[in-house]
């Protein structure tokens, strides 16, 4: 059976006010995919001969990682791509990360980059390459005598760090203030834009080490490169922008759509001088590593250049820390991302949650300053050695709405509707039957299902860029369980909908209804939602992010002829009314209803036979909104769209 639609959109008034309920219609939700150490994957490495066994247990812990993800409605996953400078893809420049392979550089006989990527895609997931640019050995010596070793292909461009005498760490970098290193880094992360389909590039805040660079660690370079007039430091953190400049700047030539952001430290500046150069002010009362002096990191540099699209700040302290204040850093970063139109996507620790609690008891909270915080908080200063103990608290206090409270003031920080969450690290989302359920936090997922993200959400979308329009999707059918329809261009994704008939809030609050995204042109509707009671809409939704015009496919008896007879109608004002003019000619009885956007009926206009050119009075004190008008007759049925 086959319907017709006829789009019409005429503005008479304005568009609906969007609802004030704590629905999240847009909302970046993601986790870090750590493969450095195999944190979070693989479980297991591949052995050096038979590896068969090994690459299917990779392959599906994959799998059941995003699935374990999508029942939460997380939306986009951060995969660690190149953490010692090596690979978990085809990489031209690097070797096969002993992560992966039983040996560094060892061939592992499939692709985990292009794995996750169609894995996830099927899911509607994006997928983000997160890349340590710097970073190539952490222990010393730990790759000698292994592919790869730039000490013997390139050793002028290594940093070697001094023994830590706290953690043991013997760092080596490779240096940023040489110019060829910058166009190496910037050619590796070019040749994964152009060979994977991506849907972004993200670095964490490995830059010059949190262990500290002595003065005269690069004093050769400083000889080549550094101009006498500039301080070491603001030479270094130089060096740092324009990697991160050319980063961007090749991205926008090869991919645009393709998003590139940074996760600094969450401590931009403790130095209030610095603070006032920018004109910022900085948020009262922190304490702690200043990450623009020890790792020369300046993302005010970044967002104030245009050269991220967005920031994921560090924020690994609870709410109720005082140095560290998560509800004083949050707002802080968020204003100062939306001063340079960048969007702010907070990183959260989940080091110290508690898998027992579910939820915090009555007995457990206080109200300070009319906000619900834990009781038993404990916060001690972080230590700048290793991220995880950034957040030095107590196993038994951290109860999953802890993280509510830090959403929540995300949402609440937002100045352009597109707050955002990233999880360190996913071992907390799913288990894996290779190790044991200690990470592994089934009341934190309830929790997270439960209330915080309730329903799926879209990742804002980066609308500043230029990019095509698009309207309505056409050819939309649904033959069995499959629901198809034209694809406008290559390339593209698809939101889809699924809304009950009996839906009356579908215009306010569409996102109840998301079933998912696809990135192919059709998607199979689940049996239980196959059924007479449910209303199918598509919509466009860009690389970028944008969705466009919405299309709905209605399940009810519809056209049976191939040819439809020219209608012509338009809606018109008179005074305070709305009219439908009609010109249409049929010797069938006729039926003229108005309905929601969803298919919920609101009136019959008329039924009869229609000759040459009628006017029909609308219902009056119609809310603003999007309508729909049925026209049917026993042959064929035909929908008018129009807002109010």
């Amino acid at each position: 059976m086959k319907k017709y639609f006829i789009l019409i959109f005429i503005s008479l008034l304005s568009f609906a006010p969007i609802s004030a309920q704590q629905i999240q219609e847009r909302e970046l939700r993601s986790t870090w995919v750590a493969t450095v150490s195999r944190i979070d994957w693989p479980a297991v490495k591949l052995g050096a001969t038979g590896h068969t066994t090994q690459t299917k247990s990779q392959k599906d812990d994959i799998t059941f990682l995003l699935d374990s993800l999508l029942s939460v409605n997380i939306n986009t996953v951060f995969f660690q791509i190149r953490s010692h400078c090596d690979a978990m893809y085809k990489s031209s420049y690097e070797p096969w990360s002993e992560d992966l392979v039983a040996t560094r550089g060892m061939e592992p006989g499939y692709d985990p980059l292009q794995f996750i990527i169609d894995e996830g895609h099927k899911r509607g997931l994006e997928i983000h390459a997160w890349i340590n640019p710097y970073r190539f050995e952490t222990w010393p010596d730990q790759w000698l005598g292994k592919p790869g070793v730039y000490r013997e292909t390139h050793p002028d461009w290594l940093l070697h760090y001094p023994k830590n005498a706290t953690s043991g760490k013997k760092p080596v970098i490779l240096n940023p203030g040489i110019p060829a290193v910058r166009k190496h880094v910037t050619n590796i992360v070019a040749e994964v834009v152009n060979n994977y389909d991506i849907d972004g590039v993200v670095f964490d805040d490995y830059f010059y080490p949190y262990e500290g660079t002595p003065d005269n660690l690069d004093s050769e370079t400083q000889k080549l490169y550094k101009p006498n007039s500039m301080s070491i430091g603001d030479w270094r953190r130089s060096n740092v922008d324009e990697l991160v400049k050319s980063v961007y700047d090749t991205i926008q030539k090869v991919k645009p759509y393709v998003t590139f952001g940074i996760s600094p430290f969450g401590i931009w500046t403790i130095n209030s001088s610095v603070a006032q150069k920018e004109g910022i002010t900085l948020p009262s009362n922190i304490t702690g590593m200043d990450a623009y002096s020890q790792i020369y990191c300046n993302p005010v540099s970044w967002m104030k250049a245009g050269t991220v699209d967005y920031i994921s700040p560090q924020l690994y302290w609870p709410t109720t820390s005082t140095g560290q204040s998560y509800n004083r850093l949050c707002p802080w970063w968020s204003d100062l991302a939306a001063r340079y139109n960048t969007h702010f996507y907070a990183s959260h620790s989940l080091t110290a949650i508690d898998k027992s609690k579910s939820a915090l008891s009555t007995g457990d909270i206080l109200m300070v300053s009319g906000e619900i915080i834990p009781r038993s908080f404990i916060y001690t200063e972080q230590s700048s050695d290793r991220k995880e103990k950034q957040m030095s608290l107590k196993a038994t206090d951290l109860a999953p709405n802890e993280y509510g409270l830090q959403i929540a003031k995300n949402r609440s920080s937002i100045k352009y509707g597109a707050p955002g969450s990233v999880f360190f690290s996913t071992k907390h989302f799913y288990y894996r039957k290779h190790y044991s359920t200690d990470y592994y936090n089934k009341s934190w997922m309830q929790y997270l299902r439960n209330n915080e993200f309730k329903y799926k959400a879209l990742r804002p979308a980066i609308d500043w860029k230029k990019h095509k329009e698009y309207s309505g999707v056409e050819g939309l059918e649904l033959n069995g369980s499959k629901l198809t329809w034209t694809a406008p261009d290559p390339g593209l994704r698809y939101t889809v909908y699924i809304v009950p008939k009996t839906s009356t809030d579908f215009e306010t609050n569409k996102v109840k209804y998301l079933q998912g995204v696809t990135y192919v042109n059709e998607y199979t509707i689940p049996n239980d939602k196959l059924t007479d009671d449910y209303n199918y809409a598509v919509a466009v939704f860009d690389r970028y992010g944008n969705e466009f015009d919405i299309t709905f496919r209605k399940l009810q008896s519809s056209i049976g002829n191939e040819s439809a007879p020219n209608i012509n109608a338009t809606i018109c004002k008179d005074g305070d009314k709305n009219i439908l003019r009609l010109s249409f000619n049929s010797e069938e009885n006729t039926s003229i209803s108005l309905h929601s956007v969803s298919g919920t009926k609101i009136a019959d206009i008329t039924s009869g036979m229609i000759v040459g050119t009628k006017d029909y009075l609308l219902p009056d004190n119609l809310a603003n909104g999007v309508y729909i008008i049925t026209i049917k007759t026993k042959s064929m049925t035909k929908s008018l769209k129009f807002i109010n």
